[in-house]
This record gives structure tokens, C-alpha cells and sequence, in this order.
């Protein structure tokens, strides 16, 4: 499936949202390319408020991440300096060979361990407090996988098979309400192969006939899971509420499938 720009440039950017200040300032002409429109590779213009969007979804809060201000600072320093193609921290001018070896993976991963756990563990309790309160909502329903999902409008076409491409209209959301898609704003159905989805947005697409309109809760391990990398988008651990729009159906052609 070709991934849009959009969310291709959330998957990969690292970028910056904060006020600019401290040690490296952008220069003259990049302030001047600031204001200019950015341009895809389709040639459609990003908005730079998606760029602060991006930016922002992209960095757990300071509430999370448990980060003393003397991190944090050096942090926004090494941002800065890659944004500006400011010079490299002096770790990284150490031999590439050294920056791949198991003792960096090592140490890193242990150093950056616990930064990560301390954003699961938020996230898993933010989760356990939000699916306790669902559990007592006589109009929700829960599969026994753990996705929650309510029929808001039935519909009456027929329900998503694994094979099928499902038209729809989406707004998603975290627990805190931060919204990272909304096919409504963007003024565009999407097309989402149902086969190719995160597993709690598969299953809950095949509850719902053609017309019908749900909301899912869907827990960390059947969105993004744990995991923190360039693969995905949120936090680790995040849970994800969709509320969706299932327009149409259309079968899955065997160029689509890949065959």
C-alpha cells in the first residue's frame, strides 16, 4: 500500500516545535524558507501546521517522559543542530563502525530503556483506568480480543471481508484527545485495504455494515504496540479511538493484492 505524504511525513521527520532559542539559530535563509510554502513530492502544499502537528504528536509530553531539564536542553540542541546542518554532537564524530558496534547498541539501549518504559507504563495505566469505565458502559461492546466498539448508525450494506477496500471517513484520536487523522478536516474519503490495517482497526471495520458509523477503543497491542521507532508514529503503548465512517466497499483486485 503507498503510504500518503502526510503520514509519511509523520512516520520519518523528526521535527521541532518549540520556540526557537538556545545555542543554534536558524540562519537568515532559512528563516526566509520558513515561510515559504512546502511542496510534496506530488506537488501539493503542506501546511505548516501539519509540520507543528507532526512535531508535536512526535514528542511525548514532559509529563511522560520523565526527562530532567539538563536532558531536555540537550536534546533540543541536537534537534536544532540537525534541522540547521549545524555540526554533529562529538559522539557522532566517532568512527561509523564504532556508532553500529554492540558496545553503542548496548549502552544506548540501556541508557534509553527506561526512558521508554516510563512512557509505556503512563500509557498502560492511562489505558487500564479508560477500558475499567468502558467495562461499565451498557453500550459498548468488547471482542474477546479486547477492542471496544460501539455501532453508532448500523448501515445496511454488507460488512468488510478481508479481501475488500473499505472507503471511509475517520477521526483518530489518543486517550488525551490528541487528534493525528481526521479525514474530515482533510475534505477526503480514504481508502483502506482491510487485510493490510493494524489488527483492532481490521477487526473493528468487519463489525460494521456499508453505511454504518462505530467508534473503536483500541488497546496498545492491537494498534502500534510497544514499540518506539520510525515505524511508529505514536508514543509506545498508545491507545488509539477511531470514530469512523464506512462509505463503501470495493473488492480488491489481484494487481492490488500484489499478485
Amino acid at each position: 500500500m503507498r503510504i500518503p505524504y502526510r503520514l509519511g511525513l509523520f512516520l520519518t521527520l523528526p521535527l521541532l516545535t518549540q520556540a526557537d532559542s538556545g545555542p543554534t539559530a536558524p540562519s537568515p535563509a532559512l528563516q526566509t524558507a520558513a515561510t515559504a510554502p512546502v511542496i510534496s513530492p506530488d506537488g501539493e502544499d503542506v501546511p505548516l501546521e501539519q509540520f507543528k502537528a507532526l512535531g508535536y504528536l512526535a514528542t511525548p509530553g514532559p509529563e511522560v517522559h520523565g526527562m530532567s531539564e539538563a536532558e531536555k536542553t540537550a536534546y533540543l540542541e541536537g534537534v536544532k543542530a540537525r534541522l540547521y546542518n549545524g555540526a554533529p554532537p562529538p559522539l557522532l564524530k566517532k568512527k561509523p563502525s564504532w556508532l553500529m558496534s554492540a558496545q553503542f547498541l548496548e549502552e544506548w539501549a540501556n541508557h534509553y530503556k527506561p526512558f521508554v518504559q516510563r512512557i509505556i507504563a503512563h500509557n498502560r495505566e492511562q489505558e487500564d483506568a479508560l477500558f475499567a469505565q468502558l467495562a461499565k458502559d451498557p453500550t459498548l461492546q468488547q471482542t474477546e480480543s479486547g477492542l471496544f466498539y460501539q455501532i453508532l448508525v448500523p448501515g445496511d450494506g454488507p460488512k468488510p471481508k478481508p479481501g475488500d477496500i473499505a472507503v471511509v471517513d475517520f477521526r483518530a484520536m489518543l486517550i488525551d484527545g490528541t487528534v493525528f487523522t481526521d479525514t474530515y478536516v482533510q475534505g477526503e474519503s480514504v481508502q483502506l485495504p482491510i487485510a493490510g490495517l493494524l489488527p483492532g482497526l481490521r477487526e473493528g471495520l468487519q463489525l460494521v455494515n456499508t453505511g454504518g458509523h462505530l467508534k473503536l477503543y483500541v488497546p496498545a497491542e492491537l494498534g502500534f504496540g510497544s514499540e518506539m521507532n520510525i515505524y511508529n508514529p505514536m508514543p509506545p503503548g498508545s491507545t488509539l479511538i477511531y470514530t469512523i465512517e464506512l462509505v463503501e466497499l470495493n473488492p480488491r483486485t489481484d494487481k492490488q493484492a500484489g499478485k
